[in-house]
């Protein structure tokens, strides 16, 4: 595993790996979008929107969790990719 992140880091990743890398920036780019544009719309917070609120905190700190997991999925990919599977 430890190789497979100096691979990732100081050499060219695998295919899969770089594919999923980037599924995961862009779903976590499109969530931020997504919670910028909730923001946006319902404006400041009231006794009526505060559930939209609580979404909004909560699809802010979504992108962490998916791109940890992502960079798991990445690493995982790499080192099966290095012993030929």
């Amino acid at each position: 595993m430890l190789k497979g992140l100096r691979q990732m880091f100081h050499g060219k990743p695998s295919p899969p790996a770089l594919f999923i890398l980037r599924l995961g920036l862009a779903l976590s780019c499109v969530i931020l979008a997504g919670a910028l544009l909730l923001l946006v719309y319902t404006g400041p917070m009231t006794a009526r929107n505060v559930h939209i609120h609580r979404l909004i905190a909560d699809l802010y700190r979504a992108p962490q969790g998916v791109l940890l997991v992502t960079f798991i999925g990445a690493l995982i990919a790499e080192s099966q990719g290095r012993q030929g599977r």
